[in-house]
């Protein structure tokens, strides 16, 4: 009775791996024909990630602490710390100046993003924490 009950739950076990494996292959082959039938859509997604420039705020740092990119890029910051933190330019205090960018206290897994318009080095902080100071270089 053990041998057969082994045998059984061996075949279960094995019949389900193979289906899932079949259902991956069947879900890439669908991506992968949507792509091909309408490559508009990859080619905007693809300058959509081109367009966004990442930087993760953990262990109370700015990950990558300078960044460079081209002008009209935007950059996002993610608080990936348990701690709030508000991302402040270190901008002149004229207010017509339009290299100022400012957060909201952003909670652990928000974001704020800007788009920079203009070339130059612009460095921020976290209002919260002085000491934390990035870079972004806009060329």
């Amino acid at each position: 009775m053990k041998r057969i009950l082994s045998i059984l739950f061996l075949v279960f076990i094995l019949s389900g791996c193979s289906m899932y494996g079949q259902s991956t292959t069947v879900n890439r082959t669908n991506q992968n024909a949507q792509t091909q039938n309408n490559p508009t859509n990859a080619t905007n997604s693809a300058n959509q990630v081109d367009q966004v420039q990442n930087i993760a705020i953990k262990d109370f740092a700015f990950d990558p602490g300078v960044l460079t990119i081209k002008k009209g890029k935007t950059v996002s910051w993610t608080n990936e710390d348990g701690a709030p933190h508000k991302i402040v330019s270190d901008a002149g205090t004229n207010p017509a100046d339009s290299t100022q960018f400012s957060s909201n206290n952003l909670s652990q897994g928000e974001s704020y993003s800007y788009t920079f318009q203009e070339t130059g080095d612009f460095k921020y902080h976290c209002q919260i924490h002085p000491s934390m100071k990035g870079k972004i270089i806009v060329e």
